[in-house]
């Protein structure tokens, strides 16, 4: 009997031990995917993100945590990120590879220097479809990751300005568009979903739709 005890108290601290804690980064981690997720355009996230742990750092000493998940009923996948000011500000996909940088602090008047003069205008345009709209602008980054010193960092290759608005009321809003392409005009009317992104095109006249 004494030993039975033993054996379920040693079980019981084992698995006690074994438990992940969560650490500062995993609710700003957990509350990233969420958003991102609801912008997927095929795979769904199932709502699971596991608590991050460090993976290596950056060529400028930035640390970089990998936080694993499941989609599609037990996919696995995994995203890697940065953190500034204890909010994700760079991040990238085990299926895409390619890293994206969030520039919250972004405005209309940061992009003159960013983006071209014809993509601020229609960022105005379609900020101004609906005030559910604010501006999201990522930073896409083209990097290589290696060993150095038995170190994994990441080095940036290039990278360059996407722009867009994001849907942050809790009803859909449409947007009407025409876009010049190659001299010939696309027009359409696309519904964004709470939460959703519409992309913001140099060539582009947006309005609200109907």
């Amino acid at each position: 009997m004494r030993i039975r005890i033993v054996l379920v108290l040693l079980s019981a601290l084992l698995c006690a031990g074994v438990q992940a804690t969560a650490g500062p980064l995993d609710g700003p981690a957990k509350a990233f995917l969420q958003r991102n997720s609801q912008s997927w355009a095929i795979n769904q996230y199932d709502g699971n993100l596991g608590p991050v742990a460090p993976l290596g750092t950056t060529y400028d000493g930035k640390p970089v945590y990998r936080g694993r998940y499941t989609y599609n009923d037990g996919q696995p996948g995994y995203v890697d990120m940065t953190f500034t000011g204890g909010r994700v500000d760079c991040f990238a996909f085990h299926d895409i590879g390619v890293w994206r940088c969030l520039d919250p602090e972004l405005t209309i008047a940061d992009l003159e220097n960013e983006v071209s003069p014809d993509t601020v205008t229609a960022a105005r345009r379609l900020l101004a479809v609906s005030s559910c709209f604010h501006l999201e602008a990522t930073r896409l980054t083209t990097t290589a990751t290696g060993w150095e010193n038995g170190r994994q960092r990441t080095r940036t290759i290039g990278d360059n300005v996407s722009v867009g608005v994001r849907n942050f009321c809790s009803q859909p809003v449409r947007v009407w568009s025409s876009c010049d392409v190659f001299g010939t005009a696309f027009v359409e009317t696309k519904t964004v979903e709470p939460g959703g992104e519409h992309d913001v095109l140099f060539n582009c006249t947006y309005r609200p739709g109907r």
